[in-house]
């Protein structure tokens, strides 16, 4: 009896890890943006795999563990506050979090707020606001049309596939540690696993001490 209550504790428990594992499954791609079926409507040409993407109302995982964050509308209070480094909003804090950790931020030009008071606005100011936006220009924010979105998602693609043709790379639905050890005494500090592995508990504390980097693609 001892035994198969010992045996049916273990299961619980990588029943429980598998699940933890699911529910921490990484994404790569921050969208500023509430989701709604609206979005994925005005977005679909260009945007094909939403279960890549988390949108702001979402539980969101820590702004450095992004590769890219795409900003669809930019307020004129958003523009002056990430000019000058002052997070006062949820989308300026999340831009201002992802310059300081060095994670691509792409703003849509469609979007930007101020730009549709050109004709109307007093020229100085207008300059004014124009100067901002060359502020976010050099802190590295790419602005892009609607249409080339596809096109800083292809290149964040891009750089994954190549990150894992440099660093070892694991294609199982299950990652050991013996997996792992395989690939650190083979020289790999940095390993790439699908997005949908799991990862077994003894893995994760061989990870964690010796610092090997993981990446999920």
């Amino acid at each position: 009896m001892e035994k198969d209550s010992l045996v049916q504790k273990i299961v619980s428990e990588v029943l429980k890890k598998i699940e933890e594992d699911k529910e921490i499954k990484e994404r790569r791609i921050l969208f500023l943006e509430e989701e709604s079926e609206e979005i994925k409507l005005k977005y679909s040409l260009f945007i094909f795999d939403w279960d890549e993407i988390d949108f702001i109302d979402e539980n969101i995982a820590q702004i450095k563990n992004y590769d890219l964050v795409i900003c669809p509308k930019l307020s004129i209070i958003d523009l002056v506050d990430i000019a000058n480094g002052r997070p006062s909003s949820k989308v300026s804090s999340i831009i201002i979090e992802a310059i300081l950790y060095g994670v691509k931020v792409t703003c849509i030009e469609e979007g930007i707020d101020y730009r549709k008071f050109k004709s109307l606005s007093n020229e100085n100011f207008y300059l004014m606001m124009a100067e901002y936006e060359q502020k976010l220009l050099s802190f590295g924010i790419e602005i892009v049309k609607c249409s080339q979105i596809k096109e800083s998602l292809n290149d964040i693609y891009e750089e994954n596939k190549f990150a894992c043709e440099e660093h070892g790379y694991l294609d199982k639905k299950v990652v050991t540690q013996s997996d792992i050890e395989r690939l650190y005494h083979n020289g790999y500090r940095k390993i790439c696993i699908k997005k949908d592995s799991l990862i077994t508990p003894l893995a994760k504390d061989y990870i964690n001490m010796n610092h090997i980097e993981l990446k999920k693609v």
